[in-house]
């Protein structure tokens, strides 16, 4: 297998919004207060030399991008390099620290989380930085494609636990309360999350020092909290500098995160990144230095389906990296129905990368719609159904047992 990267700065001015809270929009100035860290377009390139072509992924500190929006992105590239769209997965972190696109085609999805965003009014710096996405996106792809490496390819799984379950069933169980900070309402105590999977690739030079590394872990990127109006990555971005720190670059896919915060959450102030950030990666870390023999030779198995569920057209991406399954859904996911997929193709390493191909907001699992709740108004709201999870994720397991 031979690996190409690339990345390019994506940060925004002062004068661009950011987008996550509905209290920030309510309550905050116009534009933002600066940065704490840098956002970075990242992509990873792939080639297996079996002759089916390179394959991308292409990673954003971004909070969303609509289907329509992934869609442009993947043509856009698949017509320069002459490739097959269903090899690109273009993913977002989701950190609610990123800045607000000029995107019209989610913006009524937007406003069903957030009903203070007003996206009518026009922005010429929202605008202009979101065109400008588009020329930052091809030269990156252009780095990554333009020197490659040949690679030895090894994975590792661990549990990680980084999260808690935000919602908080009531004592009768017929309802919930939400956890939003444990600090916040200590009267909670809400369960761990249910899927604690870390699962990484882990990618070496042959001959060479450089590592590469492909991660996914489900814990909402909200570290820093409603209050906050600075620039940031959140714990992923600095997870990813810690690893840049120890050598190796780090490209991040955020697993199912719908109902699941970080153990320190919506926070005030940026010690709590740090903590959270650099415990994953430490982690991230020891999993790259804890053996685990290269694969012989190493497979990249990509396909992609377009299919009309819970009320919206989504692009479900399913990969193999050597023995590391990939089901990538442009979707907030519930941590209970990952971990259902993880209980049926429990043989191998599993990523369950969401937010990928676009978003289409929150997709819970039948019993959360009956306790009702933030997360299941706003599922509502964007046409989801009880039961709409649950087959999300059959077409998931049938994705992965055919590709």
């Amino acid at each position: 297998m031979r690996l190409g990267s690339g990345r390019q700065d994506i940060t925004p001015t002062e004068a661009i919004p950011l987008l996550g809270y509905d209290f920030r929009q309510e309550h905050a100035l116009p534009g933002n207060s600066g940065v704490r860290d840098r956002l970075w377009l990242r992509v990873l390139a792939l080639d297996a030399e079996d002759g089916a072509g390179l394959a991308l992924i292409i990673t954003c500190d971004l909070c969303i991008i609509s289907v329509e929006h992934a869609r442009h992105w993947r043509q856009m590239v698949a017509q320069r390099w002459q490739l097959d769209p269903a090899r690109i997965i273009i993913s977002c972190s989701h950190t609610h620290s990123g800045p607000w696109l000029d995107e019209r085609g989610v913006a009524d999805d937007v406003a069903a989380v957030l009903p203070h965003t007003d996206d009518s009014k026009p922005n010429e710096q929202r605008r202009r930085y979101t065109t400008q996405l588009d020329d930052h996106l091809l030269q990156a792809v252009a780095r990554a494609v333009g020197l490659m490496y040949p690679v030895e390819v090894s994975s590792r799984e661990t549990p990680l636990g980084l999260g808690y379950c935000r919602r908080v069933a009531l004592p009768d169980q017929t309802a919930v309360a939400q956890c939003w900070n444990p600090e916040e309402y200590p009267h909670l105590q809400p369960d761990p999350q249910a899927d604690p999977a870390l699962t990484a690739v882990i990618f070496r030079q042959r001959n060479g020092h450089r590592c590469w590394m492909l991660w996914c872990h489900g814990a909402h990127p909200v570290v820093l909290g409603k209050t906050s109006t600075r620039v940031s990555a959140d714990w992923p971005g600095v997870a990813n500098a810690y690893l840049q720190d120890q050598g190796i670059e780090g490209h991040f896919l955020l697993g199912a995160c719908g109902d699941v915060h970080p153990w320190i959450s919506t926070a005030g102030d940026d010690d709590g990144v740090e903590i959270v950030g650099r415990s994953a990666g430490a982690v991230l870390h020891l999993l790259s230095r804890s053996g685990g023999n290269p694969h012989p030779t190493p497979a990249l198995h990509c396909s992609m389906q377009e299919q009309e569920l819970g009320g919206r057209s989504i692009d479900l991406s399913y990969w193999r990296i050597a023995d590391v399954a990939i089901a990538a859904s442009p979707t907030e996911l519930f941590a209970s129905l990952a971990a259902q997929l993880r209980q049926q193709h429990s043989t191998s390493p599993l990523m369950v990368a969401t937010n990928c191909n676009g978003w289409t907001g929150y997709w819970p699992d039948a019993d959360a719609f009956a306790q009702g709740g933030y997360e299941i108004r706003a599922a509502l709201a964007m046409g989801r159904q009880p039961g709409d999870g649950e087959r999300l994720i059959h077409l998931l397991s049938q994705g992965l047992q055919q590709s």
